[in-house]
């Protein structure tokens, strides 16, 4: 049986009033490809959130595709729906660190796939 959908299999963390998670889709896989071999080992995509704690918005400007600029040619950030999480890679997340800096300064790391990514 092969499963698809995004799930969450680590736990969150708040600080700031920014909830941190993150999420596994696994690999679609199809037994019908003449490519199939369950012995690779599929990896899906994992995620990494970061939305306000009490209405899910983007805090972050995780994605600068969509940012733009002013009337007067400046740049403009935008938050949308798509800054709300960006991806850390292939296979399942650990659970978000998160390292608070002698200056106050907050770093998020996450382990997967053998290695780790910092926000």
């Amino acid at each position: 049986m092969f499963i698809d959908g995004e799930k969450v299999l680590a736990l969150p963390k708040v600080i700031g009033n920014v909830l941190y998670y993150t999420t596994y889709t696994p690999a679609i896989i199809d037994p019908e490809d003449g490519d199939f071999d369950p012995c690779t080992g599929n990896l899906g995509p994992s995620r990494l959130y970061a939305v306000n704690a009490k209405t899910a918005e983007a805090v972050y400007n995780l994605n600068a595709d969509n940012d733009g600029v002013d009337e007067e040619g400046d740049p403009k950030v935008v938050l949308d729906r798509s800054d709300r999480s960006m991806n850390v890679g292939d296979g399942i997340a650990s659970e978000p660190l998160i390292i608070v800096g002698n200056d106050g300064s907050l770093s998020v790391m996450v382990g997967r796939g053998g290695g780790f990514f910092n926000l």
